[in-house]
């Protein structure tokens, strides 16, 4: 929300300064996002009358405008702009003046014309877009005039972050009583006079989803006149508030949005059949809107429809068939309460977005209408001429959203703010937030304004006493009593241990969407049913992650396009499934060089054995050594010869844990990225059930080491070769250490060599080399039963 400070002054009657005025909006809630000039520094440019316009002996396209700048002074200056007219007020700058894009302005010769200064437009002048034409200001204004003085750009503008509960300060009246508020005063204005009809034109409204629309007022306005563009001060308006000029009648619209926070819409009332009826949509119905979508509709859109068919979305935007133009003569002007369900969603499911879809999603004041098609007629009828007809009200009251009245306990501020103001002063806080107050001895009766929606509990009045009281005024007081911290299960592993790990080897921790792009999903290869939001933020934020690589790659993407070479990311976050159940999972991603840039060390790129080391540093944390199993598994995302599944042992079962492997070379080239990129995923909870450690004393004997040279098929894992001498051999095998694994002249066909050293230990006694072959030859006969590995040679 963006508001001219003056213009908040004028209806506020208050003294703003705006550094001031941001501050305490602020610390009110109302967040302050910028706060800026209205306008460049516009030195030396002041309004000139164009007494006479004459053709520019040498150029067609120019012409020679004579023109008056107060003082008795005439001067010639050469233009070449289209509206160039005698008797328009238009802005000169003088010679000496200097625009806002740093030019600066002297006399100048023009073929063979000496033009001194030079007429402006909105665009040369920093004060909109708008390069067409000359700036026409108010004919009123006196030639001479300094043009900051001549439009009031000695004014400040400041923009709004305002929090989806807030829809009542999405309008002037709202900000108005919110400010009064904070400068101790209760705004009293807001009233707008009935325009009487002067014409017997209507136009009947039906309502057949009163739940959805339970208040529609229309106008019927005939002869018009609209001049060819609005009035400089309501240009200038809603310039600062961040519009553009369009036609007169569309801008009286926009300035009633703005000035009483209610969208209104006028429809060209020659291009409209029959009677008015607001409805649900019809399936196959469609509708070209203004900005030109031709947009599908379903019953679930409401419409507001003629005989002819819909209009207009309601709630969102108008039917291009039906806009005014500037050869309009006839309005049939709308303001009506849509209630936000029956809006929330649908622009952007259609990919829109406007004003008035904002407004009413966050709720406007369900008594507002009457005051905001008053309003609208007042400036229409002033600027355009003509007849207004009756306004033409249909209402369901039943549907109509009443302030509730609230109770309040002056004992229940104390206990939630730590301190409670006088009952006086709690009293005059709601009174000039426009509320109702009944106060008894304990408990009061609080009704508060219609426009504030969010209101409806006791802590609601609460929150609303210490914005405006002051929470620096609230005293800070540490709790009492003693906090007793959770004990976490010995046998879990933190997060926040497993995020140290990850930052002691390098990593940064990311935060991304639990929102991603279906396409990129589809990009991925992760199979679908996706879990679909129903109300999405956009559609590239269109469902629930099912994964955290999405995330991550996007991450990386946006780190590659900044130059970033070396990239180590890690998540931890919820990941959903298709029916919008919730698992935690750990992802990490690397990219680029193994170690920082540096004199000391060879420049290597990190590889998979780099990652699968990271990845066995966090697994050891929960995981007996052993008991981690990596098997070669193709999976869409992963390149097919560098992509592991991995899995834990929990007695006789593997439990699938995640994967682990380098991205396919086809989805790093459609990211346009350089270089391997390798990734994993696992289950946290993993870390939720690690193995005890249990104490067992050094044994005082010595150790015996037997090596032994196999020979197994290629495609049997040496893991799985580990793990079953790691069985088989206890209590006395301590340890299994693998020093070669060889495939080529000497070994046959679809075979490798494994050549492994066995720890062996007695725990009382000394091992005798007996014991020792008597379990090599055990471990032997199980390998070749099992595995079908052999002793190499034999």
């Amino acid at each position: 929300m963006k508001f001219s400070v003056r213009w908040l002054a004028e209806l506020t009657g208050l003294m703003l300064e705006a550094d001031d005025l941001a501050r305490r909006l602020t610390a009110a809630g109302l967040e302050v996002d910028t706060v800026e000039p209205a306008a460049p520094p516009l030195g030396r440019i002041v309004a000139a009358r164009i007494a006479a316009v004459a053709a520019h002996p040498a150029a067609d396209r120019l012409r020679i405008c004579r023109v008056e700048a107060g003082g008795g002074q005439v001067d010639d200056i050469v233009c070449g702009a289209p509206n160039a007219a005698v008797g328009l007020i238009v802005p000169l700058a003088r010679p000496g003046a200097v625009l806002p894009d740093g030019r600066s302005i002297g006399e100048a010769t023009v073929r063979g014309v000496v033009s001194h200064g030079m007429l402006c437009s909105a665009a040369e002048l920093g004060l909109g877009d708008d390069a067409g034409g000359l700036l026409v200001l108010d004919p009123g204004t006196a030639p001479g005039t300094p043009l900051g003085e001549a439009l009031g750009l000695d004014d400040w503008i400041i923009t709004l972050e305002l929090t989806p509960n807030r829809g009542d300060c999405l309008g002037m009246f709202g900000l108005a009583r919110e400010v009064s508020a904070l400068y101790g005063r209760r705004w009293k204005g807001g009233e707008i006079a009935e325009i009487a009809a002067t014409s017997d034109a209507r136009r009947a409204v039906r309502l057949a989803e009163p739940a959805a629309c339970p208040r529609y007022l229309g106008r019927l306005i005939e002869a018009l006149q609209p001049p060819a563009q609005s009035p400089a001060w309501l240009r200038e308006r809603l310039r600062r508030a961040g519009f553009r000029s369009r036609t007169p009648l569309v801008d009286v619209t926009n300035y009633v949005l703005l000035e009483t926070g209610q969208p209104l819409h006028a429809f060209d009332a020659e291009r409209l059949s029959g009677d008015i009826e607001v409805r649900l949509a019809r399936r196959g119905e469609a509708i070209l809107l203004l900005d030109g979508h031709q947009v599908e509709l379903d019953p679930e859109f409401l419409v507001i429809a003629d005989a002819a068919g819909p209009q207009a979305l309601a709630g969102v935007m108008g039917g291009a068939d039906s806009a005014v133009r500037p050869e309009t003569r006839a309005v049939f002007l709308e303001c009506a309460w849509f209630a936000p369900a029956a809006v929330i969603g649908r622009a952007r499911r259609l990919g829109l977005s406007s004003d008035a879809a904002y407004r009413y999603e966050r709720g406007v004041d369900p008594t507002m209408q009457r005051q905001a098609i008053e309003r609208a007629s007042e400036l229409i009828l002033a600027l355009c001429g003509g007849r207004a007809g009756p306004v033409v009200e249909v209402a369901a009251a039943e549907h109509l959203p009443a302030p509730p009245a609230i109770g309040l306990r002056p004992q229940r501020v104390e206990k939630l703010l730590g301190t409670v103001p006088p009952e006086e002063e709690m009293s005059a806080i709601l009174d000039r937030l426009g509320m109702r107050v009944i106060r008894g001895d304990r408990h009061w009766r609080v009704t508060p304004p219609a426009a504030r929606l969010d209101l409806k509990i006791e802590a609601d009045l609460i929150e609303e006493v210490a914005r405006i009281y002051g929470f620096d005024h609230i005293p800070a007081r540490p709790p009492a009593g003693l906090l007793q911290p959770a004990a976490l299960p010995e046998a879990e592993v933190s997060h926040a241990v497993l995020r140290r790990q990850l930052a002691a080897r390098g990593y940064h921790e990311a935060i991304t969407f639990s929102f991603v792009d279906e396409r990129r999903l589809e990009q991925l290869g992760y199979p679908p049913p996706y879990c679909q939001l129903a109300n999405p933020l956009s559609r590239e934020l269109a469902v629930m992650r099912p994964a955290l690589l999405p995330g991550l790659i996007a991450a990386l993407v946006h780190n590659h396009q900044h130059r970033q070479e070396r990239i180590r990311l890690f998540e931890i976050g919820a990941c959903f499934a298709a029916d919008g159940s919730e698992q935690t999972r750990l992802a990490a991603l690397v990219s680029g060089p193994v170690a920082p840039e540096q004199w000391g060390v060879k420049r290597r790129a990190a590889d998979f054995f780099d990652l699968k080391g990271d990845l066995e540093s966090l697994l050891g944390l929960a995981v007996a050594a052993g008991q981690v199993v990596w098997e070669a598994a193709p999976m869409p995302w992963l390149h097919p010869g560098r992509a592991a599944k991995v899995k834990v042992r929990d007695g006789d079962r593997l439990i699938a844990a995640g994967w682990i492997g380098a991205l396919h070379p086809k989805l790093v080239a459609a990211l346009d990225l350089d270089g391997e990129v390798l990734a994993f995923e696992i289950d946290s909870e993993i870390f939720n059930r690690r193995r005890l450690p249990v104490y067992r004393d050094f044994s005082r004997y010595p150790t015996v080491r037997r090596d032994l040279s196999l020979v197994a098929p290629a495609a049997l894992p040496v893991a799985e070769i580990v793990a079953g001498l790691r069985q088989w051999g206890a209590p006395l095998l301590r340890e299994v250490v693998v020093f070669d694994v060889y495939q080529g002249p000497g070994i046959e066909k679809n075979c490798k060599s494994v050549s492994i050293g066995l720890i062996l230990q007695e725990e009382c006694s000394t091992l005798t080399d007996l014991a020792a072959d008597a379990l090599v030859t055990k471990l032997l006969a199980g390998l070749k039963e099992s595995l079908g590995v052999e002793l190499r040679g034999q």
